[in-house]
């Protein structure tokens, strides 16, 4: 059912991919994890119910269940160049090392599951607990304080820099009516090796043709902040759309993801946002965070 080859993990580790309709658009995003007994799958909150409806759509199997743990979960990222530092002093102990391996921690009188996952260009972990455990994770970050500084951000935050390293979000740059490889997924979410998934077929066409007809791209932005869905004109013909425009105080200009007609995609690019102000195609990611 999914893009990527779940079959192949151990214990421990993880991979991320997506779940399409037959036509090959994109239902989800995910991380799938493999547990002692089950696997976890962790999407997005926006996604959550289509994915529950697909997989008992499809999933004919009688030793298989799924259950929703959406309510009696939660998760706090840790991202930066000292989260391994900051998660070693809260008592976290040994940490998962490769990209998707994940762990059981424990910190303070809580326990957590730590994977290995940045969501901003930055080293990063995801910390998934029991809700009633979040005051005592927090409690347990917050005493490590004194020894590896930080501070909390939010969701616009957040939004900035993950638009910074280039990295689309489901809900906002992709959602039902995109291919994966449109969103550049082929890399981390599409195996081409593993037995046959919904949308293989789209999928496996895209290949042997060797493109798509539009593309993510970046954009550096001039004039007013466009809002989502902004048209992307060229010579008056519109050629794309912008998804996410944020305000970079790294770059110290306005940047954006959307998607651009293949024939338009060469970096240095000018183009025409719909309403006011113009974008030029730049080559993703915007910034690079020194490893």
């Amino acid at each position: 059912m999914l893009s990527n080859d779940v079959a192949r993990l151990a214990v421990g580790q993880g991979c991320y991919a997506t779940l399409m309709n037959p036509q090959g658009h994109m239902l989800a995003d995910l991380y799938a994890l493999q547990m002692d007994d089950h696997l976890l799958l962790e999407t997005d909150v926006s996604a959550a119910a289509r994915l529950r409806e697909w997989l008992d759509k499809y999933i004919i199997a009688d030793d298989v269940t799924v259950e929703d743990r959406g309510a009696q979960m939660a998760a706090l990222g840790v991202e930066g160049p000292q989260a391994a530092k900051l998660l070693a002093a809260a008592g976290a102990g040994a940490l998962p090392g490769a990209e998707l391996d994940h762990a059981w921690a424990k910190l303070g009188e809580a326990a957590a599951l730590v994977l290995r996952v940045g969501e901003t260009g930055e080293e990063g972990y995801r910390l998934i607990f029991v809700v009633e455990y979040a005051q005592n994770i927090w409690d347990a970050l917050a005493a490590a304080r004194a020894a590896v500084p930080w501070k909390p951000v939010g969701h616009a935050a957040w939004n900035i820099l993950r638009t910074e390293a280039g990295l689309p979000w489901y809900g906002a740059d992709m959602d039902e009516r995109t291919l994966p490889p449109e969103a550049a997924l082929e890399a981390r979410a599409i195996s081409y090796t593993k037995g046959c998934y919904v949308g293989q077929e789209i999928i496996e066409r895209i290949r042997s043709r060797g493109h798509v007809n539009r593309r993510l791209a970046g954009f550096h932005v001039s004039g007013p902040l466009p809002a989502a869905g902004a048209k992307l004109l060229r010579g008056g013909q519109e050629v794309g759309v912008l998804t996410t425009a944020v305000e970079s105080p790294t770059l110290g200009r306005a940047i954006a993801l959307g998607y651009l007609r293949r024939e338009h995609l060469a970096a240095g690019t000018t183009l025409e946002v719909e309403g006011a102000g113009g974008a030029e195609v730049v080559e993703l990611p915007f910034y690079r965070r020194a490893s």
